[in-house]
């Protein structure tokens, strides 16, 4: 797909795989989603469209105000509702099937929220490029009659960027969920997400488009975008200090 993409052609296909009525979409606040909200939009006009947010207590917590600036953009109602997985004992205690019992309680409340709402369906941002079989998470999506338009019209990653670009997207840093950043199989505890969250919170504002800080038990592991092989001089020693001010040890 090349910078001649037909933005109406693609909102009409991709809108095409929903049942006809307002169709809501699980809008995370990145890039994939915001994208569908966008084609969607397009296609139904933003009366027929509704973005609908989580408050996910395992956010990296940047994502609502993304959210925000894009559905007054498109003139799309956004319903925020609270969700704290954390409270679940099938999350909370980290195992192999942590996602699909999120994605699965995410799904519960939805439900309820599009049938208030009178929705005629509810789609979410998975792409041709998302592999599906490694997500637990997204049985849970297609159990509970979830959408994914753009990867069911072959909308990869290359794809959704250029929609993005020719859309007006700002470009957002892929979201993703705090419980990665514990080892499978240790308690999600509250206090130290919040304290990882604050650390990357830090590295941002430092520069850094994107970062990931992975607990090791005993300190974090930094990670970085590709583009960034190396940390610029005088920030590590920042990071270090924060780090340890934050109570997680060594970088």
């Amino acid at each position: 797909m090349g910078t001649d993409i037909d933005l109406a052609a693609t909102a009409e296909r991709v809108s095409a795989l929903l049942p006809a009525g307002r169709a809501g979409v699980l809008f995370s606040g990145g890039m994939d989603s915001g994208v569908l909200l966008g084609l969607l939009a397009r296609a139904r006009g933003p009366e027929g469209t509704a973005a609908l947010h989580a408050l996910n207590t395992l956010a990296e917590g940047w994502e609502e105000e993304a959210a925000r600036r894009w559905c007054r953009r498109l003139g799309v109602e956004l319903v925020v509702f609270d969700f704290d997985p954390l409270t679940l004992e099938e999350v909370a205690g980290n195992g192999p099937l942590r996602c699909y019992h999120c994605k699965g309680a995410l799904c519960r409340k939805v439900e309820a929220l599009a049938s208030r709402m009178g929705l005629a369906a509810v789609a979410d941002g998975t792409t041709a490029s998302d592999d599906a079989e490694a997500r637990p998470g997204t049985a849970a999506l297609r159990e509970h009659g979830v959408f994914s338009p753009l990867a069911g019209a072959g909308l990869g990653r290359r794809e959704v960027l250029e929609l993005a670009r020719r859309m007006g997207l700002e470009e957002l840093p892929p979201g993703s969920c705090m419980a990665t950043r514990v080892p499978e199989g240790v308690r999600l505890e509250r206090g130290l997400l919040e304290r990882l969250r604050a650390f990357e919170a830090k590295a941002r504002a430092m520069g850094f488009p994107l970062v990931r800080a992975r607990w090791k038990g005993d300190g974090v592991r930094l990670e970085t975008a590709p583009s960034m092989s190396a940390t610029p001089a005088g920030l590590a020693d920042v990071l270090g200090a924060e780090a340890k001010k934050l109570g997680l040890g060594e970088v």
